[in-house]
């Protein structure tokens, strides 16, 4: 009985000796079998199996050689690979990096191996590039709609969507503005601007949904800010959740405040040991006993 392997090695091997891997051979057709169990097949038993094999595998190597030849780089080749570490996003891994037919990461490597000299700018190059270079390759014009993009959207969303617009990466522009003081402000000035109004540009997406507009509406405000915003979270949920009908929100409204009072008011729940009033050195407890107050 002729086995299911012995029927298609002659196809195996004829992959073999065109240049591919016997792994790559094997995964080419779903009626191919397992690694293991060709190589049990090809090693055991009748040796000629493995003396034909071992012929596949040098015509193989062979037939690879002829078809996958190095490549040759000039000089302004490697310093082009050199020059797009430098400028490159941290983010990106070196092996990813767009060498633009220049010599691939591996290659700079291998030569940084054997060319000291070499070695010292490739290292150079990429100890540089934690922060992202110094954004030679990015105009005026683009470092400026960065800056804006940041004061209207915000830092993290710039950081997520840089490299969708072709715009620098944030460590590119501080390593410009070392040198340019002017920059580095209006950097920072961007930052701290979407910092102080995204509390606000928050309250602006809420108050377009209707459920939040009805609350905000109907509770009070006299109430510090924080402590209203406490008051239409619980009613928000309330809402949501079926407990209180949209429509009779503003006659619960000022139970909710009440009911916040009650529980987090400055007024109440005082620590025993805190001051009766700021700048004292009286505690609360102390505040009962007579002799505190001269009588």
């Amino acid at each position: 009985m002729v086995s299911k392997v012995e029927q298609v090695f002659d196809q195996i091997l004829a992959l073999v000796a065109s240049g591919m891997t016997i792994r790559d051979a094997l995964k080419s057709r779903p009626e191919f079998p397992p690694n293991p169990t060709f190589k049990s097949f090809a090693y055991g038993g009748d040796p000629q199996r493995r003396v034909r094999l071992e012929a596949a595998k040098a015509a193989g190597k062979v037939a690879a050689a002829g078809r996958y030849k190095s490549r040759s780089f000039t000089v302004e080749n490697y310093c082009r690979s050199l020059d797009i570490i430098f400028t490159s996003d941290p983010a990106v891994r070196l092996e990813d990096l767009d060498y633009e037919n220049g010599p691939p990461y591996h290659t700079l490597r291998y030569r940084a191996v054997r060319d000291a000299a070499f070695a010292s700018r490739l290292n150079t190059a990429m100890k540089d590039r934690k922060w992202g270079g110094r954004a030679r390759t990015y105009s005026d014009a683009q470092v400026d709609q960065a800056i804006n993009i940041i004061r209207t959207e915000g830092h993290a969303r710039y950081r997520e969507s840089h490299a969708q617009r072709g715009l620098p990466h944030y460590c590119q522009i501080l390593r410009r503005a070392e040198g340019d003081p002017a920059l580095l402000r209006r950097y920072q000035n961007a930052v701290r601007a979407w910092v102080d109004t995204s509390g606000e540009l928050h309250r602006t997406s809420l108050l377009a949904n209707h459920i939040y507009r009805s609350i905000d509406d109907a509770v009070p405000r006299g109430i510090e800010r924080a402590d209203r915003e406490d008051v239409i979270s619980d009613l928000f949920e309330q809402v949501i959740s079926g407990r209180i009908p949209i429509d009779n929100v503003a006659s619960f409204a000022s139970e909710f405040v009440r009911r916040h009072d009650r529980m987090f008011s400055r007024h109440r729940n005082r620590s025993l040991d805190e001051p009766v009033f700021n700048g004292s050195r009286i505690d609360s407890v102390s505040a009962d006993s007579p002799e505190v107050w001269g009588y």
